[in-house]
């Protein structure tokens, strides 16, 4: 075995040019804020109260009437959704009529919500999304651990009392779903064959909100919803950020430039590893003129700079093997 030195991760500092526009066309969005005091859209069709009960228990209002903490110190208009005992409650949200993904149904799409849970509600399995009422359980969850993601799949800890931006990604050609929480990923998980299973929706139906087949639903509070028949990219995510009082953008923000992973990807490595970065570069334009990479303070001559859609790697082996058990920091 080689021996082995420590790398220690420091910064990525990026000077981006002229933002691109991230084209909305092709793809359906429906969005939900609750403006109004009802279940009407802001784009697409309106959600519908599944059955008499849950219409009955369900209210509108605002963050102060509710006696619910505002969302980033602003009021905002809400909606509180009972628990559910079965798919019979809960509300449908409309899906376009379009299929996605490759196949005859929404086999791809991004479910985006601005969601709150009281004291009461945490620490039990919460249902978020039923893709079709077929199906055993639901495919969207808030777990036992208040992770989110699927039942068996989860990340981040939603805590009580507290407004968070959470998406739900089924990515068919890349066999992965991919759950946020503010705009971080905090799981990722392969499936394989996403087109026409179970977490695809069918076209212009209605899917269920918020119940599940055997009551796995609790108090919500919601102050936005967007559904798009497109998977968002990681970068796309994180430009949505957190909750906000006026809820998720129907115009995507400009997607920043980022960190994709550190080369070494982990703490130790061998004394001859390359060193460098994957950087994405979401919707800035750089130059490679402009990418410097450097070791210990000093700057590294000549990297390998090669690109692949928006991932620019940027990588040099070192002229001399580390000594062993060192620390070195790369930027």
């Amino acid at each position: 075995m080689k021996p082995k030195h420590n790398l220690l991760r420091n910064a990525l500092v990026l000077s981006a040019g002229a933002f691109g526009a991230w084209s909305l066309a092709a793809q359906s969005v429906g969005q939900w804020d609750f403006d109004a005091g009802n279940l009407n859209a802001t784009s697409g069709s309106p959600l519908t109260f599944k059955d008499a009960a849950t219409q009955a228990s369900s209210q509108f209002g605002t963050t102060t009437a509710l006696g619910l903490p505002d969302i980033g110190g602003q009021p905002a208009k809400v909606l509180k959704v009972p628990a559910s005992a079965d798919l019979a409650g809960g509300l449908g949200l409309p899906v376009g009529p379009n299929p996605s993904g490759g196949g005859t149904l929404v086999s791809t799409w991004t479910l985006v919500l601005d969601v709150l849970y009281p004291a009461a509600s945490t620490g039990k399995l919460r249902s978020i999304l039923d893709a079709s009422d077929f199906n055993v359980d639901s495919e969207v969850f808030v777990t036992a651990a208040n992770a989110f993601g699927t039942k068996t799949a989860g990340g981040g800890a939603l805590a009580a009392n507290k407004w968070y931006r959470v998406a739900f990604v089924v990515d068919a050609a890349a066999s992965r779903v991919r759950s946020y929480v503010d705009g971080v990923e905090v799981n990722s998980t392969t499936v394989a064959g996403l087109v026409d299973t179970r977490f695809s929706l069918i076209p212009g139906s209605l899917t269920t909100l918020f119940a599940d087949d055997n009551g796995e639903s609790a108090e919500t509070y919601v102050n936005s919803i967007q559904f798009r028949d497109v998977a968002l990219s990681k970068g796309q995510v994180l430009a949505l950020g957190g909750a906000t009082a006026s809820g998720i953008p129907v115009t995507l923000p400009p997607v920043p430039s980022g960190l994709e992973k550190w080369v070494p990807g982990g703490k130790f490595a061998s004394r001859t590893t390359p060193i460098g970065a994957v950087i994405s570069t979401g919707s800035t334009t750089i130059q490679d003129s402009t990418i410097a990479l450097k070791l210990d303070g000093a700057a590294v001559a000549g990297p390998a700079i090669t690109r692949s859609g928006e991932l620019i790697t940027v990588v040099k082996t070192p002229a001399s093997p580390f000594a062993t058990g060192t620390d070195h920091t790369v930027v």
